[in-house]
C-alpha cells in the first residue's frame, strides 16, 4: 500500500506514540509519513528514558486502558489515578504483623472489599490480598486468613458495565474452595485490582483469566 509505512514497524511503536499523545492515520503524503517516522523516533527517546518502574506503571495503565476502555463507565476515573497497590502497608502496619508474618511472596494488593452475601445481599468487610502465587482473603479485624486461593484457580473476573465497583471471582470447578461457589466483591479500586489480578496470573501461570463485562450475569448474581 504504502512502502514507506510497509516498511515501520507500526507495531513495536504504537505504545510510544500512545506515550506522547499521538494517533496513527494513514496517509499518502510523504510529508506525513516523515513527520510520522520522526514522531515514532521521538517517543521512542523519550521512552527509553523511562526507569523501570516508570515502564512498569505504563504498561500496567495501557493494560487497564486495552481491558476497560469503552467497556466499563468506571474506568475514565480510573485513568488520573495512581495504582498504589498496598493500601493498608500490610507490612508496616502492627495491626497486621500477624498477617504480614504469614505471607511469604510480595504483596501486589492490599486493601479493604466488601464482601457480598449472595443469600441476603449483606455486606462484611475483608482484606483482599493478591501476592505472586495467591489471593488472599483476611478477616480486617484480626487479620486472620479465611480463604487462600492459587492464581491457578482463578479463571474469570466479571462485572457490569455501569459504574459500580462490583466484581465476582470465578474458580476453577473441582479447586478447593470453589465449593464454595463463586465470590461477590465490591471495591472502590476494581479498576487496579482487576488489572494487577490479571498481569499477576499472566506471568505467574502464563494463563489469561478472563475478564468479563456483562449486565446479565451481576444481574443474576445479585
Amino acid at each position: 500500500m504504502f512502502p514507506l509505512l510497509q516498511s515501520t514497524n507500526v507495531a513495536y511503536f504504537t505504545p510510544l506514540l500512545l506515550t506522547c499523545g499521538i494517533r496513527l492515520a494513514c496517509s499518502s503524503s510523504a510529508m506525513e509519513i516523515h513527520a510520522f517516522k520522526l514522531s515514532m523516533h521521538k517517543c521512542k527517546k523519550y521512552r527509553d528514558q523511562f526507569t523501570e518502574q516508570k515502564k512498569f506503571i505504563y504498561d500496567e495503565k495501557l493494560e487497564a486502558s486495552e481491558l476497560f476502555k469503552e467497556k466499563k463507565s468506571l474506568y475514565p476515573a480510573s485513568v488520573g489515578q495512581q495504582f498504589q497497590g498496598d493500601y493498608l502497608e500490610i507490612s508496616k502496619s502492627p495491626k497486621y504483623k500477624k498477617l504480614s508474618d504469614a505471607i511469604e511472596d510480595k504483596i501486589i494488593i492490599a486493601d479493604c472489599v466488601s464482601k457480598v452475601n449472595r443469600a441476603n445481599g449483606k455486606g462484611a468487610t475483608r482484606i483482599f490480598l493478591l501476592t505472586k502465587s495467591n489471593v488472599i482473603i483476611a478477616d480486617h479485624k484480626s487479620g486472620q486468613i479465611k480463604l487462600e486461593v492459587p492464581l491457578g484457580d482463578v479463571t474469570k473476573v466479571s462485572m457490569s458495565s455501569q459504574n459500580d465497583g462490583f466484581f465476582a471471582l470465578h474458580l476453577k470447578e473441582g479447586s478447593a474452595a470453589a465449593s464454595k461457589g463463586d465470590f461477590l466483591f465490591s471495591n472502590d479500586h476494581l479498576i487496579e485490582m482487576a488489572t494487577k489480578l490479571y498481569r499477576t496470573t499472566l506471568m505467574q501461570t502464563k494463563q489469561k483469566i478472563i475478564i468479563e463485562i456483562a449486565d446479565e450475569y451481576v444481574s443474576m448474581v445479585y
